[in-house]
């Protein structure tokens, strides 16, 4: 089974990242038009995502590659 990160805003346009135990994992960033740069939790890149259709999300990791999608939950992040 995949995990399970769950996202909560934090200051300046940033999301952090936690596990399903609730162990800090990372954050997200704001980039240019609406894109997200994201980060491990020791502060290095590991990729970015963009904004798509129908409030989606394509995300890529620090190669370029395409990792999947995702849309808000049902109170945002």
């Amino acid at each position: 089974m995949a995990k399970k990160i769950t996202s909560r805003p934090g200051l300046f346009g940033t999301k952090n990242h936690y596990d399903n135990s609730g162990k800090y994992v990372g954050k997200s960033r704001p980039g240019l038009f609406d894109s997200q740069n994201h980060y491990d939790a020791g502060g290095n890149k590991v990729g970015h995502s963009r904004p798509g259709l129908f409030d989606t999300y394509s995300h890529y990791d620090i190669d370029g590659k395409y990792v999947g999608n995702s849309r808000p939950g049902l109170f945002g992040g």
